[in-house]
């Protein structure tokens, strides 16, 4: 955690996706943001604080691989997305991994 106008190298920028859920008319307007389950988060947030994004594919980061299950063609992964709470821990296939 980076104090009172210390500069850093990691971004300040969540890779989590959130949405909009209510926009409250204050001078400046704040908004109250849900996650991808809906579960809308605490407090509010000012518009600079926000990032519009445009998500056209379906790729996310794998921070880690938490389990391993089947065998042969059938093997699937607990993984840990990168930026995501435990929450959003999933099962996925194998053939769905790209190594990079």
């Amino acid at each position: 955690m980076k104090r009172t106008f210390e500069k850093g190298y990691l971004p300040n920028f969540s890779k989590e996706i959130f949405t909009i859920s209510k926009q409250i008319p204050r001078d400046p307007p704040v908004y109250k943001l849900k996650d991808l389950d809906g579960e809308e988060l605490k407090g509010t947030f000012y518009e600079k604080e926000l990032q519009k994004i445009i998500k056209e594919d379906d790729v996310y980061e794998i921070e880690k691989v938490l389990k391993k299950r089947g065998r042969g063609n059938n093997v699937h992964y607990l993984v840990k997305w990168l930026g995501y709470p435990n929450k959003f821990n999933t099962w996925v296939p194998a053939s769905e991994i790209n190594k990079i």
